[in-house]
């Protein structure tokens, strides 16, 4: 079931309170969910692989269309992943 009440809170799963969940890009097994700081606005990106945290970036002075489409080249890259 999509945008669930459970879809969300695995999404926001292990985010500070101050830190918005935008969107999320995927092609499995990995995934990218846009982020943004409350405080100042920040965007950043939650990199995962095989549902595991790689790691988050921030992307000082970047827009949400920036952000969205370095998270989409992310997900759609042949790069191999050595977590």
């Amino acid at each position: 079931m999509a945008n669930s009440i459970h879809d969300e809170h695995l999404m926001l799963q292990g985010l500070p309170s101050d830190v918005l969940f935008i969107s999320e890009f995927m092609e499995l097994p990995k995934a990218v969910q846009v982020l943004q700081k409350k405080s100042d606005f920040t965007y950043g990106l939650r990199y995962c692989y095989k549902g595991r945290t790689l790691g988050i970036e921030w992307f000082e002075g970047k827009n949400q269309n920036w952000i969205e489409d370095a998270a989409e080249d992310w997900v759609l890259s042949k790069d191999d992943i050595k977590p």
